[in-house]
């Protein structure tokens, strides 16, 4: 146990500073992206754990919000923590019940008659919260791969045509219609 404790504690310490240096440029710019404002009453509970569970990392939403990250984990003992921290705690951008970034999907899967892609909101939050990441970390002269890339998530949408398309609004040059529009024209079938 005590020897748990003190791996958590190692890990943390490798990358907390780092997490609360950037947290407030990293969820702004996914504010940006998610079209959506973190409500300013919430706090994100973070459970630094020895084992979360096969994905290394989970967030609970009820009763509140609490992210559980595993430091076993080989992901988690690289930058790949920072990243995993902030795709975790971002999940509050895109909720169920009033994402613009979500809705923009459905209503045109509907208007352009194709089935509805549920997943690719959440494909898109691993590449545009990984992008923020790298960027940031690539200022501090650190090198970080994508959680996205590194683990081969979400294959079937990461496609050339989703990258190019999610970098384009990333860097601003595409808003949220155009950046969706163009990422349901290709029709992807990943429903996995």
């Amino acid at each position: 146990m005590a020897e748990s404790f003190s791996h958590n504690k190692k890990i943390l310490g490798k990358y907390f500073g780092l997490i609360k240096e950037l947290e407030k440029e990293v969820i702004g710019k996914m504010e940006d992206l998610a079209d959506y404002t973190w409500p300013s009453e919430k706090k994100v509970r973070v459970d630094v754990v020895t084992y979360a569970n096969w994905a290394g990392a989970y967030t609970v939403t009820r009763p509140e919000m609490n992210i559980v990250i595993s430091t076993i984990d080989e992901k988690n003992t690289t930058t790949s923590f920072i990243e995993t921290i902030f795709h975790e705690g971002t999940h509050l951008l895109f909720p169920i019940d009033g994402s613009p970034f979500r809705a923009e999907i459905y209503y045109k899967s509907k208007e352009m008659k194709l089935r509805f892609q549920r997943h690719l909101w959440h494909a898109s939050q691993f590449f545009l919260c990984g992008r923020i990441t790298q960027d940031k970390l690539k200022a501090k002269g650190i090198s970080h791969k994508l959680l996205m890339e590194e683990l081969k998530i979400f294959t079937a949408y990461n496609t050339t045509h989703f990258r190019q398309t999610l970098e384009k609004y990333y860097k601003g040059e595409y808003d949220l219609k155009t950046t969706v529009k163009y990422l349901l024209e290709v029709n992807i079938h990943s429903e996995k």
